[in-house]
């Protein structure tokens, strides 16, 4: 597969709003913004199901489409469809909340901007959330409607806090569960709420505070007496959560804490990750199902990233692994975990009765790799995502064989997530969220799509980049015909958006050696023969060239011209015969209009009737035009009744204008005032023998050529097929007339 990248939303170009107020001091960009992908596709909802009322429902959208997109950027949130990330489905701001009623003054002297802290998706898409600061939480649908605000800070204690959050299914049908994760703290000096900088954290305890809601709800919660209690036991001592995340496969949710305390000045010495699974839940427990600890990266580089640790799940049942992978960002190092739990299966709920997790010690992993990290992620499917922070490159890494995926460079990678959809005929798509420490306001969204080599050359194709496409082809063995064929066509519109350039001999001369080159390359050489005799050029140089690769092409028919009794050969040579007849038509229109060329003229007389022609000619009042279509083509004029011509000529006309004419008529175009308008030489195609030969049972003396939507086009040969006129015989010909000089 290969590898897409594309540029969507750019907060820089997005001159509407400001993120941040200038009055409040604004965190550095790689610590503000966050992005977070749902975990399913939104499903297709009936009609009959939608909520309409938008003065309190908001109205749910009716499509299938991937995984939404959730990006937090201080306190702003901005939801994405996976389908159409170039622009926001929902924008909300928190910093103007109720919750957030300090004023800015205090705020700015507390140097405390309120922020997202944290945001997670429902399993099935339906609804997000987000942390503001260390006590309020939000659910908001999909498209932005809030059903549950839990605002908690006149009631937490100091030493409490909401460490993360996540929604899942309730017992009863219809219903979500909301679940705040609470940290309870415990220090040195034992349970104080006033914390000395002296004292040191000892331990913690965790708690899940739960409530149910519907979509329908409006639900406001500023006591935790309103909300469930449920214990997490505390079995690795960690004294600090810094990550969490909730996975739909395993049913799990994965707490990552430190053993030491946050006020120590000594580097992190443990790390403990702990999975809880929430369908085995009882009802005052979460199970514990895994849990492990291990020895924390040491990092002596400069800390630019928040704290908080990144959690990344991804089970795969063909080898019953589960893999957790955790970025620091406080010391910019990713470390990857295993367990042998992938969810299901009964829980044995007892003292140190569940699976080990275990830091996995690879230094060729790019998931572990030494060098200092801006974002690492696991990916479904072994796949996994690494951004150096010194060179800024991002990888995709296959860690089943070890195989890059893709490399790319960018400013800052402040996170990476996985756009999944329902379709299983979906192929990976990576969003990125780029952002520019140099710019405290700017980020963007960049997704790396999977393709399959016929949809990247298609897009080569669609971009008119020829030397990647080519490249691509002759890499995969696709059919290049497609390519030149489409070149072709860039180049047909190239002249007629160019077309007062090529005058000039030198353009000229390279538009031709360019045309012959793309021409040339093209397999299918029924194919250029049936866009040289159709295409209408802009100028009269231009049709010529195309004429004559027709003239040239069949070229190689001469020396067997005897031979040529098969209905390929017989193809061949009528296509030489309506290239001829073109040619010749192409140099009387040209003389009838005094050396200049019209395209729209040329269109309407190759192929039509020259008694139709010479109509339309006398029609509109042209006698020089007329008198040099009758000269140059007396041969075929000979052969039929010229008094239908004189008919048509106005009857205001001046006899005088109309006497040489008049003339060619009456002597039935058999006079020598016509020498000088002579036609070519007799082409070796065109003997009797040769004609008589090409006569094609099926289709007389017509030349028979598909176009690309595979529709036929029947062509007469030399203008010899007499026919009786129609209706629209007039207004196909009237142009030819009309066009006078």
């Amino acid at each position: 597969m290969l590898r897409d990248v594309l540029v969507h939303y750019d907060s820089g170009d997005d001159e509407r709003t400001q993120h941040w107020s200038s009055s409040l001091p604004v965190p550095p960009v790689v610590d503000r913004v966050h992005v977070v992908a749902s975990p399913r596709s939104v499903k297709a909802r009936e009609k009959k199901n939608l909520t309409t009322n938008r003065t309190g429902k908001e109205e749910e959208e009716e499509e299938e489409e991937s995984a939404s997109i959730l990006v937090t950027d201080g306190a702003r949130a901005f939801v994405f469809r996976g389908r159409d990330l170039d622009r926001p489905l929902v924008s909300l701001r928190f910093d103007d909340d109720e919750v957030c009623d300090d004023d800015d003054a205090q705020r700015k002297e507390k140097k405390d901007v309120q922020v997202v802290t944290s945001s997670a998706w429902s399993q099935d898409g339906q609804f997000f959330t987000c942390a503001v600061g260390q006590r309020a939480v939000f659910v908001h649908t999909r498209v932005g409607r809030r059903v549950v605000t839990v605002d908690l800070k006149e009631d937490l204690k100091e030493n409490e806090r909401i460490v993360g959050e996540c929604i899942a299914p309730a017992e009863r049908e219809g219903r979500r569960l909301f679940c705040a994760l609470v940290e309870r703290s415990f220090y040195s000096s034992g349970w104080n709420i006033f914390r000395n900088k002296k004292w040191k954290r000892k331990r913690c305890q965790l708690e899940i505070r739960a409530i149910e809601f519907t979509s329908e709800d409006d639900v406001v919660i500023r006591n935790s007496s309103q909300m469930k209690k449920i214990a997490l036991k505390n079995v690795e001592g960690m004294v600090s959560v810094k990550g969490f995340q909730v996975d739909e496969k395993t049913q799990t949710v994965t707490v990552v804490g430190g053993a030491t305390s946050e006020n120590d000045e000594a580097e992190e010495e443990r790390t403990c990750v702990t999975m809880y699974s929430f369908s085995g839940a009882s009802e005052n427990v979460f199970p514990v199902v895994a849990s492990g600890k291990a020895s924390s990266a040491k990092s002596k580089n400069k800390i630019i990233s928040s704290s908080r640790c990144n959690v990344s799940i991804d089970a795969a049942a063909q080898n019953a692994t589960t893999r957790v992978g955790i970025f620091d960002g406080s010391t910019r190092s990713a470390s990857l975990w295993e367990t042998g739990f992938t969810g299901g299966g009964e829980f044995i709920v007892g003292e140190n009765q569940y699976q080990r997790i275990s830091c996995v010690d690879d230094d060729n992993s790019a998931f572990n790799a030494n060098q200092p990290a801006s974002s690492a992620t696991l990916l479904s499917n072994n796949v996994s995502a690494f951004s150096n922070d010194e060179s800024g490159e991002l990888t995709l890494r296959d860690d089943a064989n070890g195989t890059i995926l893709f490399q790319g460079t960018f400013a800052h990678v402040s996170g990476i997530v996985e756009i999944t959809s329902n379709s299983k005929k979906e192929l990976k798509r990576v969003c990125v969220l780029e952002s520019f420490p140099e710019n405290d306001q700017s980020w963007r969204l960049i997704t790396i799509e999977e393709r399959t080599p016929e949809e990247m050359f298609e897009k080569y194709l669609d971009m008119k980049c020829w030397d990647e496409a080519l490249e691509l082809a002759n890499a995969y063995e696709l059919d290049t015909n497609a390519l030149y064929k489409k070149k072709w066509f860039a180049l047909v519109d190239d002249l007629h958006k160019n077309s007062n350039n090529i005058s000039s001999s030198k353009n000229a001369g390279t538009l031709a050696s360019l045309v012959i080159e793309t021409l040339s390359s093209i397999s299918d050489r029924k194919w250029v023969v049936a866009e040289c005799l159709l295409r209408v050029a802009p100028t009269y140089e231009t049709q010529k060239l195309f004429l004559s690769r027709v003239v040239a092409e069949t070229e190689r028919f001469s020396s067997s011209r005897n031979d040529c009794t098969g209905e390929e050969s017989k193809w061949w040579l009528r296509a030489r015969l309506v290239a001829l007849g073109a040619l010749d038509r192409l140099e009387t229109l040209r003389a009838m209009h005094l050396g200049n060329f019209s395209s729209s003229a040329f269109e309407s007389f190759r192929f039509v009737d020259y008694l139709d022609a010479a109509k339309s000619v006398a029609r509109a009042g042209n006698a020089r035009g007329l008198e040099i279509l009758l000269q140059r083509h007396k041969e075929w004029f000979r052969n039929h009744d010229l008094l239908d011509i004189l008919a048509e000529i106005p009857e205001c006309a001046s006899v005088s204008e109309y006497k040489r004419v008049l003339i060619e008529i009456i002597d039935g175009c058999d006079t020598s005032s016509g020498r000088k308008h002579q036609l070519r030489a007799p082409d070796w195609c065109e003997s009797s023998v040769i004609l008589q030969n090409t006569v094609s049972k099926e289709h007389g003396m017509t030349l028979v050529v598909e176009r690309d939507d595979g529709s036929a086009k029947e062509i007469p040969l030399h203008s010899t097929i007499e026919r009786d006129a129609d209706d629209d015989a007039v207004d196909r010909t009237t142009n030819i007339g009309q066009w006078v000089i």
